[in-house]
């Protein structure tokens, strides 16, 4: 004859018991954020992966589900997107650069933010004759 298996839980503050035949115990996932300060910061992310704090995103598990890590992968990947395009827009906006600005600015190539001088480019020139080291 088994015994039962007892378990005590507390549910919206209070202590209730449940007996069971079985019982079965998973730890499940949790974030490996501790020690980056998140929680006194009061940082949480948004569907967007955005927090509170403008200059900081979220990626991977801190996220929460589903913890895959192609889905981190993923979201890894919007936020340095976010990050690398419109830091230069930003910049450009908030000091009232013009577009001849951005043209004569240097960009490393191979980068998102490197298009976006392109696109400056391409109000004084025909994109189609242009090369992919545009001056």
């Amino acid at each position: 004859m088994r015994h039962p298996e007892v378990l005590t839980v507390t549910i919206e503050g209070k202590a209730e018991v449940i007996e069971t035949e079985q019982l079965l115990v998973a730890t499940g996932r949790k974030p490996n954020t501790a020690g980056f300060g998140f929680e006194d910061a009061g940082i949480q992310v948004d569907e967007h992966l955005q927090t509170q704090n403008l200059d900081v995103y979220a990626a991977g598990d801190c996220i929460g589900n589903p913890m895959y890590v192609y889905v981190a992968a993923y979201g890894g990947s919007l936020a340095a997107e976010a990050g690398e395009i419109i830091r230069e827009a930003t910049i450009a906006i908030r000091f009232g650069l013009r577009v001849q600005d951005l043209v004569e600015t240097f960009h490393p190539c191979l980068t998102k933010a490197e298009g976006l001088k392109l696109a400056a480019i391409t109000f004084d020139k025909n994109v189609k004759q242009l090369s992919c080291c545009a001056a």
